[in-house]
C-alpha cells in the first residue's frame, strides 16, 4: 500500500520535473512495468505494477496528482505527529514538483 502510494506521488512529481507531457511520461513508466522492466522510486521496485497500470490506462495515463496537491499531501505527512501518529514509523521523500 505505502509502495503503491509513494509510487503515484512519484509519478506525479517526476512527470511535472521533467517537463514531458505528462501522459506521455506515465505511458512510458507502465510500458516499462509492463514489459516485465523495473520501475524504481528511491532504489525499491513498485510492486503494484497491475494495479497501476490498470489505473493509469483508464485514465488514459493522466497524472492523478497535481503539484500542488501532491505538496499539500506530503505537508500533511509532515504533520502528522499532531494527529498522534509517530513520525518515525512513516517514510517518505520530499520531492519538489
Amino acid at each position: 500500500m505505502t509502495l503503491a502510494f509513494a509510487a503515484l506521488v512519484w509519478i506525479a512529481a517526476t512527470t511535472t520535473a521533467v517537463g514531458a507531457e505528462p501522459e506521455v511520461s506515465i505511458r512510458d513508466k507502465v510500458e516499462t512495468m509492463l514489459r516485465g522492466e523495473r520501475v524504481e522510486i528511491d532504489g525499491a521496485t513498485i510492486a503494484a505494477k497491475t494495479f497501476l497500470s490498470d489505473l493509469y490506462r483508464r485514465r488514459d495515463f493522466r497524472p492523478l496528482w497535481s503539484a500542488a496537491a501532491t505538496v499539500e499531501l506530503l505537508e500533511a505527512i509532515r504533520a502528522i505527529e499532531e494527529d498522534g501518529l509517530n513520525p518515525a514509523t512513516t517514510s517518505y521523500t520530499w520531492k519538489p514538483c
